[in-house]
């Protein structure tokens, strides 16, 4: 999914790959899906703060975002893991 932020909120998801309910470029009328940068970086803090299971994340030294993060807030608990993926990120 490719979302789309301006002044710091998303403004705009679209599918960037088809899926088994969706075709590619089709947007997400979901406004959940509408998360930005600093919406994953408040994922990953509140994930420490209620002392989640696993938070595993990948965030490059000197970069002001993490690559990704997966949480697994609850031991042996199926189908509570989430995570995020953060690419192509354009600076304006």
């Amino acid at each position: 999914m490719r979302v789309t932020v301006e002044d710091r909120e998303a403004v705009r998801a679209v599918y960037v790959e088809a899926g088994s309910r969706f075709e590619a470029g089709v947007p997400a009328g979901n406004k959940r899906l509408l998360v930005t940068i600093s919406d994953v970086i408040d994922v990953i803090d509140a994930a420490d703060d209620l002392s989640a299971f696993n938070v595993d994340e990948d965030w490059p030294n000197n970069q002001d975002w993490p690559n990704r993060v997966n949480v697994d807030p609850l031991e042996n608990i199926s189908d509570k893991e989430y995570g995020y993926q953060i690419t192509d990120v354009v600076l304006a």
